[in-house]
């Protein structure tokens, strides 16, 4: 846990910027202490068809998926560092969204090999 999924415009970004960010926004949640690294996973997810308000328009949303328990201070700390990572980290041309979602910790499985 967590997971962070990122989506975004695939013009918005080319793949080394991408890579780049998947780095970065890592990096930052370990920096946060909230979570063990080796149980943070990201992946991006470019989206070739959309619409922002009725127009095509660049964007990058994403989406930590956490089990419950956190405060909403410590989910506000959260989305306010990625938004900040995020928006160091790549020039887009729209909007960049957050958001931190609880995950339902009784349907949640997991088997690691």
């Amino acid at each position: 846990m967590p997971h962070i999924i990122l989506e975004y415009a695939d013009d918005a970004a080319t793949e080394g910027e991408i890579v780049r960010l998947l780095h970065d926004v890592h990096d930052a949640l370990k920096k946060t202490d909230i979570f063990h690294e080796q149980n943070i996973k990201i992946r991006a997810v470019p989206v070739t068809q959309y619409l922002v308000g009725g127009k095509k328009e660049q964007f990058v949303h994403v989406q930590l998926r956490i089990k419950p328990g956190r405060t909403q201070r410590i989910k506000k700390k959260l989305s306010q560092e990625v938004l900040s990572v995020v928006s160091a980290g790549i020039q887009v041309i729209g909007v960049i969204t957050v958001e931190v979602v609880d995950m339902d910790a009784e349907s949640y499985a997991k088997k690691q090999f």
